[in-house]
């Protein structure tokens, strides 16, 4: 009998510890999933505010045009855009004294230029794929946002756009580009510098003979990069809304009569660590893609450089440019 009564206490003294667990393990659940619900809200509140900086009423006009344009009328209209470049970078060759046609003409050396354009390009070209992949989007975070801000621009741009329609696009703004870039832009920088070095040589200086060219091509690259950087980055704008809003976010959960503020601390805290994350995604993705394009430029300059003929940074870029559209293609599809 004693042993019964011993084993009935033991079987309730089990049945309450493990109702007890049961009990702390649902309110673990419940803390978790409303920890969620918090970084959650905090985040719908942070992308509602960033979209109101945001928000243009004159690239949203923009934007309704060019969705309504037909595709054909869009693409005349990146021909003309590239028709201006090209005469921008001709216009440069002009008063430098560069050859626009940077070493190129109809012959064999410059196919065969092509063809080691094509070929140095090929593994840049494969790296460009894999970083739209998801898997590096997952592994990386940053990109998301850096992809994110190269679609969103060409979104009403693309749309309804056929294949060769988008691969026209994209030859007619890399040729005027690549003239743009080499024989214009280094070109031109290179002679200016050829002539200071000149200078310096006749006072003694002892100036290496491919100074000039080097320092054309980091400060064409540099300007590049600094170009994303800017375009990509985080604006004032922006920036000062989010710390205004994180500098205020315990006070606005306090007098905020949402279900969030029943917790406004931790409300207020969610916030400014999605604030936080936001911003430095936002930093890192602008950093990533102004060294990518720093990157491509300096490869396509070295690339002109040693083959002396334009052909092969040409192949090299509608190589890396064609690989880019595809996936953008491809990733607006998935996010549409």
């Amino acid at each position: 009998m004693v042993q019964l009564v011993g084993g009935s206490g033991l079987l309730h003294e089990e049945a309450v510890c493990s109702t007890s667990q049961a009990r702390a393990d649902a309110r673990s659940q419940d803390f978790q999933r409303g920890g969620l619900d918090f970084h959650r809200a905090a985040k719908l509140r942070l992308d509602q505010l960033v979209n109101r900086v945001q928000g243009d009423g004159e690239l949203e006009l923009i934007e309704s045009m060019l969705r309504s344009e037909p595709p054909e009328s869009k693409l005349l209209l990146g021909l003309l855009s590239g028709s201006i470049i090209t005469a921008g970078a001709l216009f440069v060759c002009w008063l430098s004294g560069s050859n626009p046609a940077g070493g190129a003409h109809l012959s064999v050396e410059s196919v065969r230029a092509a063809a080691i354009g094509l070929l140095t390009g090929a593994p840049i070209a494969a790296l460009y794929a894999a970083l739209w992949t998801p898997e590096a989007r997952k592994a990386f975070p940053a990109l998301e946002d850096m992809h994110k801000a190269e679609c969103e621009p060409l979104d009403a741009l693309f749309e309804g756009m056929s294949a060769a329609q988008r691969a026209a696009m994209m030859i007619s703004e890399t040729i005027p580009m690549t003239i743009m870039l080499m024989p214009a832009a280094q070109g031109a920088l290179a002679q200016s510098f050829e002539t200071y070095s000149s200078y310096l040589r006749d006072m003694g200086w002892a100036i290496p003979g491919n100074l000039p060219a080097a320092l054309a091509l980091t400060t064409t690259a540099a300007v590049a990069g600094l170009a994303r950087l800017l375009e990509h980055g985080i604006s004032p704008e922006e920036y000062n809304a989010v710390q205004s809003a994180v500098q205020n976010a315990d006070r606005y959960y306090k007098v905020m009569g949402t279900e969030a503020s029943k917790d406004p601390v931790t409300m207020a805290n969610a916030f400014k660590a999605e604030a936080a994350d936001w911003v430095g995604r936002q930093q890192l993705a602008s950093h990533v893609g102004a060294l990518l394009v720093a990157f491509e430029v300096t490869f396509l300059g070295i690339l002109w450089r040693e083959t002396g003929d334009l052909a092969a940074p040409a192949a090299a870029y509608l190589l890396l440019n064609g690989v880019s559209v595809q996936r953008r293609g491809a990733y607006m599809r998935e996010n549409k």
